[in-house]
């Protein structure tokens, strides 16, 4: 499906009809610009998670690109599985100094980690959509 007025649509109503549904917010805080986790981020998330200090607590170790790969998968699937729910890529500016500012574009900015507020789904979690998990891993420097 595509959004009426594709080609001169903004970032964010583009962002927000994808499929016939509402998808995950553009999100912003002082200091952050949160933008929904899409296949252009791939590559980010392999240096995220290439980092053994980054996935010390999670994993032990780092990851191979074969497992980020598969990981980013299982991601964007459970991305689509409850509206507002999902995983966000961070992005700053300034080295995240108190003074900063939320870049306008995540192009603009330096990327700090992955957000996460994605529906629950491990093996001992109900399949309930009012039901989510919260987590975050951010690049060492921050």
């Amino acid at each position: 499906m595509r959004c009426p007025g594709d080609e001169f649509a903004s970032r964010r109503r583009r962002s927000l009809c994808e499929g016939g549904r509402v998808a995950q917010p553009i999100l912003r805080t002082d200091r952050l610009l949160l933008t929904p986790l899409a296949d252009r981020h791939l590559e980010l998330e392999v240096q995220l998670d290439s980092d053994p200090e980054v996935l010390r607590y999670i994993w032990g170790r780092a990851r191979s690109r074969d497992e980020v790969v598969a990981s980013h998968a299982q991601r964007m699937a459970l991305a689509g599985k409850v509206d507002g729910l999902g995983y966000w890529m961070a992005f700053g500016s300034d080295g995240g100094t108190s003074d900063s500012a939320a870049p306008q574009y995540e192009e603009g900015g330096e990327f700090v980690g992955l957000m996460m507020l994605p529906p629950a789904h491990g093996p001992d979690q109900p399949d309930d959509p009012t039901v989510s998990d919260l987590g975050y891993r951010l690049v060492r420097r921050y």
